[in-house]
């Protein structure tokens, strides 16, 4: 004698309890390190002794510009074409 099986109604549901879950685990870790994060670390920083150097003028920025298929080219700012 056969046995019919029957099908299940798919669901249309999402099982949000794991989500949940994870959430909660987050929010207590969140909780745990936030004030741990208003404590600042002391960091002695080194000073500079020496000046900028400004013998040289700043060098022009440059522009990178796509000039056709996988060619590029490399141009100084006043030579820089429109378009």
């Amino acid at each position: 004698m056969p046995t019919q099986r029957r099908r299940r109604k798919l669901m249309g549901e999402i099982n949000v309890v794991p989500y949940i879950d994870v959430m909660l685990v987050l929010l207590i870790i969140f909780m745990i390190t936030a004030p741990l994060l208003t404590q600042g670390v002391q960091v002695e920083l080194p000073e500079a002794n020496a000046e900028a150097d400004r013998s040289r003028p700043a060098e022009e920025p440059r522009t990178a510009r796509a000039v056709g298929g996988s060619r590029r080219a490399l141009l100084p700012q006043h030579r820089r074409r429109r378009g």
